[in-house]
């Protein structure tokens, strides 16, 4: 009985200690530490694996990591990876601490920029990218800061913006803000327009901004149709600790010293004047003519416990231009949210919301030059406008494989003279997964956008599906990755339909219900090698591809009321093309590294089968010549100059590129940097189409008043 007695007391121990064994296993332990280089410089973006992955952190901007995750064999096994640093491997022993802080120096491997990209779907460093890729640092986008990020972005050699249209490299022309050939991110989400496909600006911040990263050169496979010139992508700074800014902005216009030019309290009858003045009407929505416009950008940022961080951004605008009838006034609000799963590592989630109302007064048309340049032509556009956005978002890191989905669901009304409603979604799902000792990256994903326009005017009824399937390998190869080789295809489709009921054809016919279909596979391949300790080739090449917008294909309008319209066309075929570049990038540094940066010399072509461009119609204009030679007094509210979008058959684009950063560290908070950059362009119009022939249309005019 004693014996028994024993064993059963034995028993109930060993089960109890196996009970406080699991359950003290079982308790989550909170790893958290900082990562820094040699010069005490925090490393940010360095991969934190626990337990060959099982859990897995990154650095933020400060070098701070926190990871929750259990021990293996009452130790914990942790790597810092990084393409910037040497690797380092870590055994914590675990001795039931809740927490337990490391603090970790790395190495940096050889001289690099220290720039680490996400845009080409790839994390790489920027000089063993195979494409030309740019970074803008958040302190060069606080210095050029202004009502929008136009004016920022056109700080990158090789980038322009006119008006609302962004071209790089040559890639586009105008085109009245519509079919942008750029894509514009902000983290990852496409800030395209659904009807019209251009870039809607006020839906990205100015202010809380990390860096922009850009991409120079086709992007079709990873991002689809509109990726033909390149991508920007915008990225947010993490809410890592409480921040608030309040950013204001005033502009007073002198009266100019030539006054011929000024404007401002001009009297309409002044002589000198055209005769025109008597059909000019006040439609200012913006009232009364003020020389003073400001700007107010609120933003606050927090992080909420471990797992949750919030931004907030509101801004309100009031630019009355130094033009006449050239103004804007806008009020934005957005929230951004992200929620890291502390049961699950790894898992995220983000939700951005976002509402914005305009008023916008612009004038096409400048009345002469040079003596009235700054007064507007008599017809001018004023529209309201409403948005509206819901950008959803979800990522999985494990086992160096990360899942993403990255959603977007926005509406747009405008009220101008035509009213119409548009509705747009985005949605991207991929798969990232390193294979081969780390040396084999392939990311594979699906992307699909729906686009709806409504309208009760002069713009059809249409119903857009776009999206693809692509997949992209990148693989490293010979001593410190010095070859990097990608390869990349995907297949893009597009289905339109449309309701044309509403627009009318020269011929006075109705055209029919319309169905669109279009299929495309793409490809890109590219190549970088390190030619020296600091030397770094590359070349590229690959296929694009763009589908017509709603815009393009069916918006019929008048701009502001005058004789100026711009017409549709139903036929426009998809555009195509391929390009090619190569390049060089040299980076370099002092022995005391204060003084650092880089150059980077490329020359590129881009190669354009079936480019839209927009033409003057010249049987519209000819036509309205001859009824005006007949009844002088009829309306000019006619199409007497319509413009058309055209598929041009070929069209190339030839070009070299400089660019280079310099940065000088006087001090631990005092630096200065230095940029430049230069492109030269040579585009050409293959075929010599006739359309472009001013002499032709000349003839053409001088016959049409001789009859």
């Amino acid at each position: 009985m004693n014996l028994i007695l024993r064993l059963a007391c034995g028993l109930l121990l060993l089960l109890a200690g196996l009970a406080c064994s699991t359950q003290v296993f079982a308790q989550k332990v909170t790893l958290k530490g900082t990562v820094v280089n040699e010069d005490g410089e925090p490393a940010e973006y360095v991969s934190v694996l626990v337990n060959g992955g099982q859990y897995v952190g990154e650095t933020d901007a400060n070098g701070n990591y926190t990871i929750f995750a259990r021990p293996k064999n009452d130790t914990f096994y942790m790597e810092f990876l990084s393409m910037n640093f040497e690797e380092r491997r870590e055994k914590v022993a675990f001795t039931g601490q809740q927490r337990i802080e490391l603090d970790i120096t790395l190495q940096t491997k050889y001289i690099t920029s220290g720039e680490v990209t996400i845009t080409d779907r790839f994390s790489q460093r920027i000089e063993q990218s195979t494409v030309s890729m740019q970074v803008l640092e958040a302190k060069d986008v606080d210095v050029f800061a202004g009502n929008d990020m136009r004016n920022t972005i056109e700080q990158i050699p090789g980038v322009t913006v006119n008006g609302n249209q962004i071209s790089m490299r040559g890639s586009s022309g105008w085109s009245y803000a519509v079919g942008s050939r750029v894509v514009v991110l902000l983290n990852g989400v496409p800030m395209q327009t659904g009807d019209r496909a251009s870039v809607d600006w006020s839906a990205i911040p100015v202010d809380n901004i990390e860096r922009v990263e850009v991409v120079k050169g086709a992007a079709s496979v990873t991002y689809g149709s509109g990726a033909m010139g390149g991508v920007i992508n915008v990225i947010t700074k993490d809410a890592d600790k409480p921040r608030t800014s309040i950013r204001m902005r005033m502009a007073v216009w002198d009266k100019p010293a030539n006054d011929s030019v000024a404007w401002i309290g001009r009297p309409e009858d002044q002589e000198g004047t055209s005769d025109l003045d008597e059909m000019r009407t006040d439609t200012n929505l913006l009232n009364d003519v003020n020389n003073i416009s400001y700007s107010i950008n609120l933003t606050h940022s927090r992080k909420i416990g471990d797992n949750y961080e919030l931004q907030a951004f509101a801004d309100i605008i009031n630019d009355q231009g130094h033009k006449e009838n050239l103004s804007q006034r806008r009020f934005r609000f957005m929230v951004m949210n992200r929620v890291r799963s502390k049961n699950l590592p790894g898992l995220s989630a983000t939700l951005n919301v976002q509402a914005s109302y305009d008023e916008l007064q612009d004038n096409p048309i400048w009345r002469n030059y040079p003596e009235d340049a700054l007064r507007d032509g008599f017809f001018s556009n004023d529209f309201q406008q409403v948005r509206l956005s819901v950008d959803p978002g979800i990522q999985f890191l494990r086992n160096k494989t990360l899942v993403s989905y990255q959603g977007r669901f926005a509406m747009r009304s405008l009220f101008t003279n035509f009213n119409n409603v548009g509705y747009f979604q985005s949605h991207d799902v991929s798969v990232s997964q390193y294979l081969w000792r780390d040396k084999l990256n392939i990311v594979a994903g699906l992307n699909y956008t729906p686009s709806i326009s409504r309208s009760k005017d002069d713009i059809a009824n249409a119903t857009s599906h776009q999206g693809g399937a692509y997949v992209q390998a990148r693989l490293s190869l010979l001593e410190d990755d010095k070859l990097t080789l990608v390869l990349g295809g995907r297949f893009q489709f597009e289905r339109l339909t449309a309701d044309t009921s509403q627009l009318e054809l020269s011929n006075g016919d109705e055209p029919p219900f319309s169905i669109t279909t279009l299929a495309r596979p793409v490809f890109r391949a590219g190549v970088n090698y390190q030619l020296g300790r600091a030397t770094y080739f590359r070349a590229n090449g690959g296929t694009t591809v763009r589908a017509p917008s709603i815009a393009e294909r069916y918006t019929s309008y008048a701009v502001g009321g005058s004789p100026l319209f711009v017409i549709p066309n139903a036929d426009l075929q998809l555009e195509t093309g391929w390009t090619a570049e190569l390049g060089v990038r040299q980076l370099f540094q002092t022995s005391n590294k204060r003084l650092k940066g880089f150059v980077d010399v490329a020359g590129y072509t881009l190669q354009y089968n079936n480019l839209i461009e927009y033409y003057l119609n010249a049987t519209k204009l000819i036509e309205f010549i001859q009824r005006n030679l007949q009844d002088p007094d009829r309306s000019i509210e006619e199409e007497a100059f319509a413009f058309q979008p055209q598929n041009v058959a070929s069209a190339s684009v030839y070009g070299l590129e400089f660019s280079s950063r310099l940065d000088y560290k006087f001090t631990d908070d005092f630096s200065a940097s230095l940029n430049l950059g230069l492109t030269y362009i040579e585009p050409r119009d293959n075929n010599g189409d006739p359309n472009l022939d001013g002499d032709e249309l000349s003839d053409l005019v001088i016959d049409a008043v001789g009859d």
